[in-house]
């Protein structure tokens, strides 16, 4: 690496490796690193490589003088394996005692990193043309030479597209219909952040004039580097959102007709340019930076490495892709995930540096070549690269159905963690990708869920932050019905058997797009039914309880139906504890608020262990003024192997608690 471009580290930091030799599998003592927060600052202001960074995941931190007096940082350095190569790096911050972030990295031999590294010369900022250069690199290389990247192109146009021209060093731009243009035309995608400042979009008053001219010096810099970028690649089609389609109007037939084709305006387009490290359009995408901000520092750790490496290594931050892209501004915003699903190729401006990701790698500006494992994330491949996106795309991939649902639930899990800027938008901003499941499932989408898999997907249940939607957008046993990140179940177990039977499942589209916003919709489902009591209300939070059954004596009239199941809070692992039997997870908070609450089993895990097997079921609250209706507001694990005598009642239910009963032990229900 040129010395003179390599990462600075602070004293404090450069102090940590020099201490005692790191054994094979053992790990040292923690390590203090700063003792309070302005330390931390003071070295992040020196440009500390470490320090730095760990300031910029902190930013959302309490910056007053409690948090202050209550902040550190520590470190630890391990062996994770028996190779002496292999050595960890982790800093921990804490705040009150109490841990707030972890930044990992790996101490890697600075020879073997070096290979794969780019080589960066003085001065320090990277220019222009280097990164329009490299990004040139990577697309003639993928266009030229990924097999896995190529297909035979769909010949579809978006309704508008932007002209891009440059005459000498003057760009001009236009506004033109895809109509107009040669079927083989080919065009880039831009995907952004909004933000909140007011920015120049396309209106019904302005378009005449934007299909003569478009005025780049009122555009966002985001979207005139975004122009110059699609001409420095070798292109003049740009499709970007407020210029293609028509804004500002409430309820726009333009902007409905067009966010149906959402998938097909990324999926045909060439490549997509992220502005993934940008909030808004206030800064550009061609940012000039140090380049020692992506440098990896080295660091010598001649009392800490083993046998003949050398001790000089290169501090690589573990998952700098997800930080870089995966947790940056733009991945927070809902619409994005199928954009970049979608699109073939991606260019991602972060704020650091540029990285390219394709069906067949990914790369970056450290590594021009190809990403070292340690870079990527743990949930990558997330984007292009993976096989299940790709065959999306192209239907001569050979995938398994059963990879699609997984796939599936995870993009919602991720999903529904992302920001909307109108809740209503909650099944639109989903609609395209869900339209590219169809022809590979061959399923029926129903409100974010699919038919065939519906057993395992009603199975879902909110994060700690979840709550109910304000206004109607989908029934309660839809994910799209709450506000919040949300999880599933699914197949945690391996091979499972449906214990309850879904009857019918009807939707009510707001239009004739049936990947659109509902406006109702009930499912019928036959199966054990169980109402269930507390003991006793435990004090504080309700949600996320763990459960032992507790025997009920049965009622002495039969008129009043079956008894129900009592539930006794589980203090803890003791060894007197009674055994863990229930596990009950929310779909709205305070879920045992409700007056009546009610168990139905949904599917069986088997085990051959004994008392293994689990069950997983729906957790209902009763409609009182409509027969036999119920709405969901949580799932269960049921841990024992007995669940059909725990469900199997000695009289039936009150009529209004079923539509129909089988005359033994299975009762057919509406939930809406």
């Amino acid at each position: 690496m040129n010395q003179n471009s390599t990462s600075y580290l602070c004293w404090i930091c450069r102090s940590l490796f020099k201490e005692d030799y790191v054994k094979p599998n053992k790990v040292l003592p923690f390590f203090d690193h700063h003792v309070d927060i302005s330390s931390l600052e003071a070295s992040a202001n020196e440009k500390c490589y470490i320090c730095l960074r760990l300031m910029e995941a902190l930013c959302y931190m309490k910056k007053d003088s409690e948090a202050q007096c209550s902040f550190n940082t520590q470190c630890y350095i391990a062996n994770l394996d028996k190779t002496p190569g292999q050595i960890y790096v982790a800093f921990y911050v804490y705040q009150s005692k109490r841990w707030m972030k972890t930044l990992p990295f790996r101490a890697l031999p600075s020879q073997s990193v070096k290979k794969d590294m780019a080589t960066f010369d003085l001065p320090t900022s990277t220019s222009r043309p280097r990164t329009l250069d490299q990004a040139r690199q990577w697309l003639s290389c993928c266009l030229s030479e990924h097999k896995a990247c190529s297909r035979v192109p769909d010949h579809w146009l978006p309704t508008r597209l932007v002209e891009v021209r440059k005459s000498g060093s003057i760009f001009a731009a236009r506004l033109c219909y895809g109509s107009d243009l040669n079927s083989e035309t080919h065009y880039l995608t831009l995907s952004h952040c909004w933000g909140k400042t007011p920015f120049f979009v396309l209106t019904r008053d302005n378009h005449d004039q934007m299909v003569q001219s478009i005025p780049i010096a009122s555009l966002s810099p985001i979207f005139a580097d975004a122009m110059r970028i699609t001409v420095g690649l070798g292109y003049k089609y740009l499709w970007i959102d407020s210029l293609c389609i028509i804004q500002q109007e409430p309820g726009s037939l333009d902007w409905l007709k067009e966010s149906l084709t959402m998938h097909l305006v990324y999926g045909n387009g060439v490549c997509n340019l992220a502005a993934s490290g940008f909030s808004d359009g206030k800064e550009g995408l061609l940012l000039s930076s140090d380049i020692r901000d992506i440098q990896p520092p080295e660091a010598d750790f001649a009392r800490v490495s083993v046998g003949p490496i050398p001790p000089k290594r290169a501090m690589i931050i573990l998952e700098e892709y997800g930080t870089d892209v995966l947790q940056a501004p733009l991945h927070q915003r809902a619409w994005v995930y199928q954009e970049q699903i979608m699109a073939p190729r991606i260019l991602h401006f972060a704020r650091r540096q540029m990285y390219w990701e394709c069906r067949s790698k990914l790369s970056s500006e450290l590594f021009p070549k190809s990403c070292p494992d340690t870079v990527m994330d743990s949930q990558w491949p997330s984007g292009a690269m993976n096989p299940v996106y790709a065959s999306l795309l192209d239907l001569s991939f050979t995938i398994p159905t059963e990879h699609f649902y997984d796939a599936w639930c995870r993009i919602v899990e991720m999903y529904s963690n992302a920001s909307l800027t109108y809740s209503t938008d909650k099944f639109p901003a989903l609609s395209g990708l869900a339209k590219s499941f169809v022809p590979r499932l061959k399923d029926e989408y129903l409100a974010g869920m699919w038919r065939r898999d519906l057993h395992c997907e009603l199975l879902w249940y909110i994060h700690d932050d979840g709550e109910p939607s304000s206004t109607y957008r989908a029934p309660t046993w839809s994910w799209a019905s709450v506000d919040g990140r949300i999880y599933f179940l699914r197949r945690r177990y391996g091979t499972w058997s449906a214990i309850s039977r879904i009857l019918d499942v009807i939707t009510v589209p707001v239009s004739q797009d049936l990947t659109g916003q509902l406006k109702g919709g009930h499912l019928r489902i036959r199966g054990l039914l169980r109402q269930v009591r507390l003991a006793s209300v435990p004090k504080g939070d309700l949600d996320n309880k763990c459960f032992s059954l507790e025997n009920e004596e049965r009622s002495s009239s039969p008129d009043s139906g079956p008894a129900p199941l009592r539930l006794r809070q589980r203090g803890g692992p003791h060894p007197d504890a009674p055994p863990l039997d229930i596990l009950v997870n929310p779909c709205i908070p305070n879920i045992w608020h409700a007056e009546e609450v009610f168990f139905m089993p949904v599917i069986y895990y088997p085990s051959e262990i004994e008392g293994s097997s689990t069950f997983e079921g729906l957790v209902l609250a009763p409609e009182k003024s409509m027969k036999g209706t119920y709405k969901k507001i949580g799932v269960f694990f049921f841990y024992r192997t007995t669940v059909e005598a725990a469900f199997a009642p000695d009289t039936a239910f009150d009529e209004r608690y079923h539509e129909d009963f089988d005359g033994s032990n299975e009762y057919t229900i509406r939930i809406i």
